[in-house]
């Protein structure tokens, strides 16, 4: 609206000007209707895409909430600021961090489509971290720009609502990942990384840790190269297993160098 109108300004078009403030105004007022309406409802009065049900219908209709609560934010910035806007950095991050949030779970519920039922348990983690995630930023939002108690009801009829991910759902996803190899694998085969670069050596790691995690529960944690091979001169492990230890315990001791600034 904003390009257009300005447009018409510069050509001198009243008639052009008002119809197109006119169209602007009530699409403030349908954005603002939108944001307390389906803020309060949970975003059941939103409109979804036909035969999504389950934990994704609820998916899209937190996503059409904050949206629509990002649209009249935005637009009530834009009348309080004008082109002033741009030099009020610490609103624009914020702005952009929720657009990100957003964008994320959009992606997330696509890739749903796709995905087969094995993913659920970790898009349902990712996408409730995402919605708390930017209803603090709403929040914040709102408090950057002191707005009254009764314009963040409006925006924030029910708070926020939405938690973080139970631990009882993130120790599922993690054990998932750990348990299902194929799921890492799906998640990071997109993924560009060197060899032995530090990203390679953490995956070599996590591969190495699975696999020892069976001599740990037999022999106890050890975490030096003496303990390991004391561990092969008394006959406790094998001479394959001695050597998994001793490439995960040099592994391990990369990724902990946390004072090493050489590379």
């Amino acid at each position: 609206f904003l390009k257009e109108e300005l447009e018409s300004l510069e050509k001198k078009d009243t008639v052009l000007f008002n119809r197109l403030l006119g169209h602007h105004l009530a699409h403030i007022i349908g954005v603002k209707i939108k944001s307390f309406v389906f803020a309060i409802s949970g975003g059941r009065l939103a409109k979804i895409p036909k035969g999504v049900k389950g934990f994704e219908k609820n998916n899209y209709q937190q996503l059409a909430t904050l949206s629509a609560s990002f649209a009249f934010l935005v637009e009530i910035v834009l009348m309080k600021f004008g082109p002033k806007i741009k030099f009020q950095e610490s609103v624009n991050g914020l702005f952009s961090d929720l657009l990100i949030k957003m964008y994320s779970i959009s992606v997330l519920l696509k890739y749903r489509q796709v995905l087969d039922n094995d993913f659920d348990d970790l898009i349902r983690w990712s996408v409730q971290r995402q919605v708390h995630q930017s209803q603090v930023l709403l929040s914040d939002i709102c408090g950057q720009l002191n707005f009254s108690l009764v314009f963040r009801w409006i925006v924030l009829p029910r708070g926020v609502n939405q938690p973080l991910p139970s631990v009882k759902l993130q120790n599922k996803v993690v054990n998932q990942l750990i348990n299902n190899p194929n799921l890492k694998d799906t998640l990071t085969s997109d993924v560009l990384h060197a060899k032995d670069s530090t990203l390679d050596i953490l995956d070599q790691a996590y591969t190495l840790a699975v696999e020892a995690e069976k001599v740990y529960k037999r022999v106890g944690y050890v975490d030096s190269y003496e303990a390991i091979d004391a561990l092969l001169d008394k006959q406790q492990i094998s001479i394959d297993e001695h050597q998994l230890l001793l490439r995960l315990t040099e592994l391990r001791r990369k990724i902990l160098a946390v004072d090493d600034y050489e590379h």
